[in-house]
């Protein structure tokens, strides 16, 4: 079964209109970067960002004009949000927003298991944290006042989905 996706090289159209809705409202990020991924995704085809070679022809000058659009933001006192650099190259924060339109895409970077930034989910994060704080305390023999309250935070990560067999960097 063959996965190549071949992506067209016309960038104008619906691509073009999210990106110059990104670089106008840059201050509404979260929502712009999503429609501009949907119209990225929409224009080259689900995982458009793993393209490679003459596949990834469409995305680099997508890319390329993305920067340029970036880089051409003025500021209040007329200097550039995003200018070149001595060397020429753009400046880094066009790869952190390039990153972020590819992670609204379905992109996940390495050490990224999960997709879901729900309060839910970073809630549970946050008390596996703090559980394997007082047991690190524990196994170290520092003295502290969470200990009496370890096993019903454990019980309260147990009974909203968290494994407690992965406490303490198991």
């Amino acid at each position: 079964m063959d996965n190549t996706i071949i992506a067209s090289v016309d960038i104008s159209g619906y691509v073009a209109v999210a990106r110059r809705a990104l670089v106008q409202g840059i201050g509404k990020t979260g929502e712009l970067i999503e429609g501009y991924a949907a119209a990225l995704t929409k224009s080259h085809g689900e995982a458009w960002y793993a393209l490679v070679g003459k596949d990834a022809k469409g995305i680099r000058i997508e890319r390329e004009v993305f920067n340029a659009d970036m880089s051409a933001i003025e500021k209040l006192d007329g200097s550039f949000r995003y200018p070149k650099l001595a060397d020429g190259k753009y400046s880094p924060s066009l790869n952190t927003m390039w990153q972020r339109v590819k992670e609204a895409a379905g992109y996940q970077t390495a050490n990224k298991v999960s997709g879901s930034t729900s309060n839910s989910d970073r809630n549970l994060a946050d008390l596996k944290t703090i559980i394997n704080r007082i047991l690190a305390d524990e196994e170290n023999s520092v003295v502290q006042n969470w200990s009496d309250s370890k096993g019903s935070l454990m019980d309260i990560f147990a009974s909203h989905g968290g494994d407690i067999g992965k406490l303490g960097g198991k």
